[in-house]
Protein backbone atom coordinates (compact mmCIF):
# COMPACT_ATOMS: atom_id res chain seq x y z
CA UNK A 1 0.00 0.00 0.00
CA UNK A 2 1.57 2.83 -0.92
CA UNK A 3 -1.11 5.39 0.49
CA UNK A 4 -1.17 6.16 4.09
CA UNK A 5 -4.54 5.37 4.28
CA UNK A 6 -6.01 2.78 6.73
CA UNK A 7 -8.15 -0.42 5.55
CA UNK A 8 -10.41 -2.41 7.31
CA UNK A 9 -11.81 -6.38 6.09
CA UNK A 10 -15.83 -5.71 5.42
CA UNK A 11 -16.47 -9.37 4.28
CA UNK A 12 -16.22 -12.31 6.53
CA UNK A 13 -12.60 -13.64 5.32
CA UNK A 14 -10.65 -12.20 2.50
CA UNK A 15 -7.15 -13.32 1.30
CA UNK A 16 -4.80 -10.81 0.59
CA UNK A 17 -1.89 -10.90 -1.74
CA UNK A 18 1.11 -9.21 0.60
CA UNK A 19 4.98 -8.89 0.55
CA UNK A 20 6.54 -10.01 3.58
CA UNK A 21 9.32 -8.72 5.76
CA UNK A 22 11.95 -9.97 3.38
CA UNK A 23 9.87 -9.32 0.31
CA UNK A 24 8.96 -12.75 -0.82
CA UNK A 25 5.04 -12.71 -1.91
CA UNK A 26 3.05 -14.63 0.61
CA UNK A 27 -1.27 -15.03 0.73
CA UNK A 28 -2.56 -14.24 3.99
CA UNK A 29 -6.41 -14.77 5.11
CA UNK A 30 -8.02 -12.14 7.42
CA UNK A 31 -11.44 -12.22 9.11
CA UNK A 32 -14.08 -8.86 9.44
CA UNK A 33 -13.12 -6.10 11.25
CA UNK A 34 -9.23 -6.82 10.91
CA UNK A 35 -6.69 -4.13 9.67
CA UNK A 36 -5.34 -4.77 6.35
CA UNK A 37 -1.46 -4.28 7.11
CA UNK A 38 0.96 -2.21 4.89
CA UNK A 39 2.13 -4.92 2.75
CA UNK A 40 -0.82 -5.51 0.41
CA UNK A 41 -0.17 -5.56 -2.78
CA UNK A 42 -1.64 -2.18 -4.72
CA UNK A 43 -3.47 -4.83 -6.89
CA UNK A 44 -4.53 -7.02 -4.39
CA UNK A 45 -5.99 -3.79 -2.53
CA UNK A 46 -7.81 -2.72 -5.60
CA UNK A 47 -9.52 -5.59 -6.13
CA UNK A 48 -10.91 -6.01 -2.61
CA UNK A 49 -12.13 -2.43 -2.24
CA UNK A 50 -13.61 -2.38 -5.81
CA UNK A 51 -15.29 -5.70 -4.58
CA UNK A 52 -16.34 -4.57 -1.22
CA UNK A 53 -14.53 -6.47 0.69
CA UNK A 54 -12.10 -3.70 2.21
CA UNK A 55 -13.23 -0.66 2.64
CA UNK A 56 -11.23 2.69 4.58
CA UNK A 57 -11.61 2.90 7.78
CA UNK A 58 -13.79 6.14 7.90
CA UNK A 59 -16.39 3.95 5.22
CA UNK A 60 -16.35 1.17 7.29
CA UNK A 61 -17.61 3.15 10.05
CA UNK A 62 -20.11 4.53 8.28
CA UNK A 63 -21.51 1.51 6.21
CA UNK A 64 -21.32 -0.38 9.95
CA UNK A 65 -23.49 2.68 11.41
CA UNK A 66 -25.81 2.67 8.51
CA UNK A 67 -26.27 -1.21 8.71
CA UNK A 68 -27.20 -1.05 12.43
CA UNK A 69 -29.32 1.61 11.84
CA UNK A 70 -31.26 -0.54 8.84
CA UNK A 71 -31.86 -3.38 11.26
CA UNK A 72 -32.79 -1.48 14.14
CA UNK A 73 -35.84 -0.20 11.64
CA UNK A 74 -36.60 -3.64 10.43
CA UNK A 75 -36.99 -4.99 14.20
CA UNK A 76 -38.95 -2.01 15.16
CA UNK A 77 -41.16 -2.46 11.92
CA UNK A 78 -41.49 -6.09 12.65
CA UNK A 79 -42.24 -5.36 16.25
CA UNK A 80 -45.36 -2.82 14.76
CA UNK A 81 -46.20 -5.53 12.39
CA UNK A 82 -46.87 -8.08 15.19
CA UNK A 83 -48.83 -5.39 17.64
CA UNK A 84 -50.87 -4.59 14.25
CA UNK A 85 -52.02 -8.46 13.77
CA UNK A 86 -52.62 -8.61 17.56
CA UNK A 87 -54.52 -5.93 17.98
CA UNK A 88 -56.76 -6.95 14.67
CA UNK A 89 -56.96 -10.55 16.36
CA UNK A 90 -58.06 -9.21 19.34
CA UNK A 91 -60.88 -6.97 17.68
CA UNK A 92 -61.70 -10.42 15.72
CA UNK A 93 -62.10 -12.25 18.89
CA UNK A 94 -64.29 -9.35 20.31
CA UNK A 95 -66.17 -8.90 17.48
CA UNK A 96 -66.95 -12.80 17.39
CA UNK A 97 -67.96 -12.85 21.21
CA UNK A 98 -70.47 -10.35 21.03
CA UNK A 99 -72.07 -11.95 17.79
CA UNK A 100 -72.21 -15.08 19.83
CA UNK A 101 -73.75 -13.32 22.51
CA UNK A 102 -76.65 -11.72 20.05
CA UNK A 103 -80.10 -13.51 20.84
CA UNK A 104 -80.80 -15.71 17.81
CA UNK A 105 -84.59 -14.82 17.52
CA UNK A 106 -85.70 -18.65 17.55
CA UNK A 107 -88.17 -19.15 21.23
CA UNK A 108 -86.75 -22.11 23.07
CA UNK A 109 -88.67 -24.96 23.45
Amino acid sequence: MADSKKYVVTAPYVTLHCVDANGAPVVMGFYKDAAVPAGVTEASLKHHLDSGMVAEVGEAAAEAKAEAKAEAKAADDAAKATEAAAKAQADADKAEAKDAAKPTGKAAG
